[in-house]
């Protein structure tokens, strides 16, 4: 028998035609066959307000939907729930387990049917007569005599007009509503132009009324929002001073913008209408019509919604249909209508009040979509229903749209399990478990399943994380966590280079879910196949506290060879799923204070989440380093007197400049480069960790911090010692000019002259207090103002060259001067005599340089100072 090794019992394209988002798309054998129960939740009205929530199966709502009665021929019952919570599903489902009953007439608007004419076609019932084909005539007419472009235009202008006549409610809609309010951006041509810019909203309920909605296209109806608002206008002057000043109101009044939105929404069905010659009304008139005929023959119109979004541009009409009594004096005049309405929660909270009274009037019983994933609502066998969903789908793209077809499936547990085929089943099942319907679950098993559901449900949450955050979406898990991994990773699985650190990133840790130690990241990473053993072992394993085995099935599936140490514990099992545990393994000890744990774990989240990791962490850390780094310099190369603590401080502070740590909240300028830079890395998270247990004295492993610490030592002295000495200017080429004003100065006050041997030029340079000159009265005061000057700051000049160029010893002073590193520098500082107060003169030897920059200036007239002095000496002497 073959290896099960790299094994991919599923094709991209059988995936592709049984893995669909929307509830529509699958075929009916698909559909049923992937049919699970679902979790609805029936809310009635409660006490204070809050609606009472009882669990119920879809069985139960059809029964409920059925036999509930009618107020005066009216129910109306929406299907609440977030964008993918699996309400589309409900309504097709719905449709499909409807009993044939005569007395029964069916209008099921299928989210296929999107566009305005393939709405109104499956409303009218086919019916014929005048007011019936002159709406469809006149519907008929987007995108063939009305193209998207004019659509568009003739949108803005019913929706100009309409808020023209519009009534106003508050003072606010005062300034919005009439010729002079929204009317005037409407038609203004500058303002026409961004308002009908591509992706915008105009344009794109312009092709929903022609097209349909398109795939990508949320189930939330297209609405105005401020951000559909011109608010980014660079340059409006071309508009008129009209609408330039009620622009300018928008911009500054987020209230009056808000304002502006609603009153723009309330008025856009009735632009949608008008622009596609439906006229206000008509529909209605038409749908009554129906409601009418059908009221002879002693029928119930049934009409299933499978998005509310579906109709939108006729809500208004259609919802006056529907909501209309059929009673008159105890006698139906219009057939009853039962319909069923799948909307998001958001889109029926914002409905006009008196609508939502209207609909909830009829029935007082509303239905939720929404299965959590953990918290008080959550079922005990919620999870296991989850495996069971994902597990029926992985088992329809293994078997394909074609053979789900041809056996002509009507129940999920019709359709024939493929595992009981494949020669892999025993290895498979036992490795990587299955669902209680016998489906297996490779190339996932239960846990790590279950995480990339969590994960998707979270990552899919737009907005503030309120509670969708924790709610199974079926289209996102559909759509992500089989669809996605089962085609994306396709060519991967069978490569064995499955999983890897590419799927780790789709599906990041909740902040419920327990992620790898650093330190047990770190020991993965150092085994065969580190990375993907990491991924393993987070998704795969459960994120274990210490490296484990999985099932051998699972390593050789995987091509992860399982390790071989006898010192790791026994193989933990891929089925049991233990309850999460939040905290990081690294974190979980009970022995240290509670401050300290919080540093672990925000240490661990900052690397296994990415997390900003805390600044008082990160200065933690940083002290440690530098400290480190500090005790390891030795000032012995070159030999120097060691540097005051301000000065090292203040060329390598404890700060992200000198230690820079990833995502740290670190306000630094991009420019600087600090000198140490640690990256988000399990290594570095490993090392903080240990840094922190050394600094608390709590227990727990800090060997591999000390080695770090002491590498770091090593490898860093020298250059912070660099830096110290650019900072407090005794580099070499600082040297060379401090020598040079030193030597100048001892010839300056005749202590030797040029031309010396280099052992005296040290010696000159090195003295501090000179001699006084034998000759000095011969000096003019101006050349004996100099030589005072430089007399009287010298010293400080001498003792910054010795404490640059020797070793402290004894008492703390320079004894030991450095020669093999002192005349290479005397040798460079003598081929010039100049002397510039520029470029490399430190600042402790500018004053003393000061004096002797002025000698040049008075040489000349010294020298005929003693020209004068030699002549008086020699007329004094014989010839």
């Amino acid at each position: 028998m073959p290896e099960f090794s790299g094994v991919t019992c599923w094709s991209i394209g059988s995936v592709l035609e049984t893995i669909a988002t929307e509830a529509v798309s699958p075929s009916d054998s698909v559909f049923l066959a992937t049919h699970a129960q679902l979790d609805i939740r029936r809310l009635t009205p409660g006490g204070s307000g809050i609606p009472e929530r009882t669990l119920i199966n879809e069985s139960d709502l059809l029964k409920e939907f059925l036999t509930r009665p009618t107020n005066n021929g009216v129910l109306v019952v929406p299907v609440l729930g977030a964008s993918g919570a699996g309400k589309s599903h409900l309504v097709r489902w719905i449709h499909t387990q409807m009993p044939e009953d005569p007395a029964k007439q069916v209008i099921y608007l299928p989210k296929e049917s999107t566009s305005l004419a393939g709405v109104v076609e499956k409303l009218l019932l086919g019916l014929d007569g005048a007011l019936f084909d002159k709406i469809r005539n006149d519907v008929a007419r987007l995108g063939r005599d009305i193209t998207q472009e004019s659509l568009e235009r003739r949108l803005l202008d019913e929706l100009a007009e309409s808020l023209r006549v519009a009534p106003h409610r508050t003072v606010t809609e005062r300034a919005l509503v009439g010729e002079s309010g929204l009317y005037l951006l409407l038609h203004d041509p500058f303002f026409r132009t961004q308002l009908l810019r591509r992706d915008s909203l105009i344009p794109r309920r312009a092709a929903h009324a022609i097209n349909g909605r398109r795939e990508d296209e949320s189930d939330v109806p297209l609405q105005f929002t401020a951000e559909d608002l011109p608010s980014d206008v660079l340059d409006i002057r071309t508009a008129a001073h009209s609408s330039q000043r009620l622009f300018r109101q928008l911009v500054a009044n987020d209230r009056l913008k808000q304002e502006a939105v609603d009153l723009l929404n309330q008025h856009l069905d009735v632009a949608v209408m008008q622009a596609a010659n439906i006229g206000v009304g008509q529909l209605q008139k038409a749908f009554l019509g129906i409601r009418r005929a059908l009221a002879e023959r002693n029928q119930e119109i049934i009409l299933l919604v499978e998005d509310f979004a579906l109709v939108q541009g006729v809500q208004r009409d259609l919802l006056d249909a529907i909501l209309e009594t059929g009673e008159r004096k105890g006698s139906a005049v219009l057939a009853p209508i039962r319909t069923l309405l799948a909307v998001t929660t958001g889109y029926y909270e914002s409905l006009v009040e008196t609508v939502r009274t209207r609909i909830e009037s009829s029935s007082p019983v509303r239905y939720e979509m929404r299965v959590a994933l953990s918290g008080p609502e959550t079922r005990t066998d919620t999870e296991q229903r989850v495996v069971d969903f994902v597990g029926r789908y992985l088992n329809a793209a293994r078997l394909g749209r074609n053979r789900l077809d041809a056996a002509m499936v009507a129940d999920s547990s019709q359709a024939p399990n493929i595992c009981d085929e494949c020669m892999f089943k025993d290895p498979c099942h036992t490795g990587f478990g299955t669902a209680a319907t016998g489906h297996g679950l490779y190339p996932y098993n239960r846990q790590a399943l279950l995480r990339v559901v969590r994960s998707a449900a979270a990552d899919a949450v737009i907005g503030p994380k309120d509670d969708d955050t924790d709610a199974f979406n079926p289209r996102v898990t559909l759509a992500r966590v089989v669809r996605h991994t089962l085609t994306e990773y396709h060519g991967y699985i069978k490569q064995r280079t499955f999983p890897n650190q590419s799927f780790a990133a789709d599906f990041p840790p909740r902040r419920d879910e327990p992620i790898l130690s650093p330190a047990v990241e770190v020991e993965a990473r150092q085994t065969s196949e580190g990375e993907r053993r990491q991924v393993l072992l987070a998704f795969w394993a459960g994120a274990p506290r210490s490296l484990v085995n999985l099932a051998p099935q699972v390593h050789t599936a995987f091509g992860i060879p399982p390790l071989a140490s006898d010192s790791l514990p026994p193989p933990e099992s891929v089925v049991a799923d233990p309850a999460p545990d939040t905290r990081s393994h690294s974190a979980r000890r009970d022995s240290i204070p509670a401050r300290v744990q919080l540093r672990l774990e925000g240490i661990a989240n900052w690397n296994g989440r990415n997390d900003h990791l805390h600044q008082d962490v990160a200065n933690e850390i940083r002290k440690s380093i530098h400290t480190a780094v500090l005790s390891r310099i030795l000032w012995a190369n070159p030999p120097v007197r060691e540097a005051p603590q301000a000065a090292v401080i203040k060329a390598w502070p404890v700060s992200a400049r000198s230690i820079s740590i990833e995502d740290a909240n670190e306000n630094i300028a991009r420019t600087v480069k600090a000198t140490i830079r640690l990256g988000r890395n399990p290594e570095n998270a490993r090392f903080f960790e240990e840094i922190i247990r050394l600094r608390e004295g709590v227990p727990g492993e800090t060997l591999y911090a000390r080695v770090r610490l002491d590498q770091l030592a090593v490898e860093y002295a020298p250059v912070v010692e660099t830096l110290v000495l650019q900072q407090m200017e005794r580099t070499d080429a600082h040297l060379v000019e401090a020598l040079r004003v030193s030597i100048l100065g001892a010839t300056l006050l005749g202590y030797i002259t040029p031309g010396v041997r280099p052992a005296e030029l040290l010696d000159a340079a090195l003295t501090g207090h000179l001699p006084v000159r034998a000759d000095g009265e011969l000096r003019t005061s101006a050349w004996q103002e100099l030589e005072s000057r430089h007399r009287e700051e010298r010293p400080e000049l001498v003792m910054e060259i010795r404490n640059s160029l020797g070793v402290a010893q004894g008492t703390g002073n320079v004894l030991t001067i450095d020669a093999a590193r002192a005349l290479p520098l005397i040798k460079a500082a003598t081929s010039d005599w100049s002397i510039q107060l520029t470029g490399d003169l430190p600042r402790w030897a500018k004053r003393a340089a000061k004096a002797l920059v002025a000698v040049p200036q008075h040489v000349d007239h010294h020298i005929s100072v003693l020209i004068d002095v030699v002549q008086q000496c020699r007329s004094r002497l014989p010839r």
